[in-house]
């Protein structure tokens, strides 16, 4: 079992005062990647039993902050977090008997990892350009291979992956941002492609008498942890994008969530 909790921050305190004549950049970013892998084999002339299991949970937090009341002046002020995530996960189970094999294989993906970019409170700022970006981005996949060969044989291969993560771009109560380009926006993606080209969970039995069994299920947020991009801007918080007829103004505010993926499951008994 695999299971990560990292931590990335990078913060200007509170009540701090910045004069810049260029920009002034709050970046955190976190690159995580991981691979679990089991594989177990059980033979026997009487009854043959194994099991594998592959288990990763990834949770932790990737944050870039202004403090409250802090002022900044300066060319650009752009506050950004990133995490960047590639796990893969693969369990396989084969067992053999002469009476009877049983196998199990199950592989699960657990990820809730959080990542946010905030100003502050009461925070003032006056620049060119105001960026706040917070990017939450996964790449993963699954699989699960169980074989069974016995006089009686049954086995079964299960895939569960949840992600339950969250991407937040905050402005806070009675913050004031003047620019002539305000440019906010949380980004949360997932890509479940890995194995696009082959099947996810196989399972697979070979007897007098079999039975086999399979599951595969990727859920992206829960009743209590919902799969999120979200901005917010507090209340009383004043956003001035300042332009003309030459030099127009600019004021994007996004949210945008992309899930792309493929699960195949293939069954056989003999």
């Amino acid at each position: 079992d695999i299971e990560t909790d990292p931590v990335t921050q990078a913060s200007l305190g509170d009540s701090c005062v910045v004069l810049s004549g260029g920009d002034v950049s709050i970046s955190a970013t976190a690159d995580n990647s991981a691979h679990a892998y089991s594989a177990g084999l059980s033979v026997s002339t009487g009854i043959a039993v194994g099991s594998t299991n592959a288990l990763l949970a990834h949770d932790g937090e990737v944050s870039a902050t202004v403090g409250d009341g802090t002022k900044v002046t300066a060319d650009a002020l752009r506050i950004k977090s990133n995490a960047e995530s590639d796990f893969l996960l693969t369990s396989e189970a084969c067992s053999g008997a002469l009476l009877a094999g049983i196998t199990g294989s199950y592989s699960g993906l657990d990820d809730t990892i959080e990542v946010t970019s905030a100003l502050g409170a009461g925070s003032e700022v006056k620049v060119n350009t105001f960026e706040l970006n917070a990017k939450n981005n996964h790449v993963f996949d699954s699989s699960s291979d169980s074989v069974t060969i016995g006089l009686g044989a049954g086995g079964a291969a299960v895939v569960e992956n949840t992600l339950s993560s969250s991407s937040n771009a905050l402005v806070g109560n009675n913050a004031l941002v003047e620019a002539e380009a305000i440019i906010i926006n949380a980004t949360n993606k997932a890509d479940k492609s890995k194995y696009s080209n082959q099947n996810n969970v196989n399972a697979a039995s070979a007897s007098a008498a079999s039975a086999t069994a399979l599951s595969s299920t990727t859920t992206f947020g829960t009743d209590t942890d919902p799969f999120t991009a979200r901005v917010a801007v507090g209340d009383g918080a004043e956003l001035i994008a300042i332009g003309n007829y030459l030099n127009p103004a600019r004021l994007d505010i996004a949210s945008f969530i992309d899930i792309n993926g493929f699960d195949k499951v293939s069954v056989e008994g003999i």
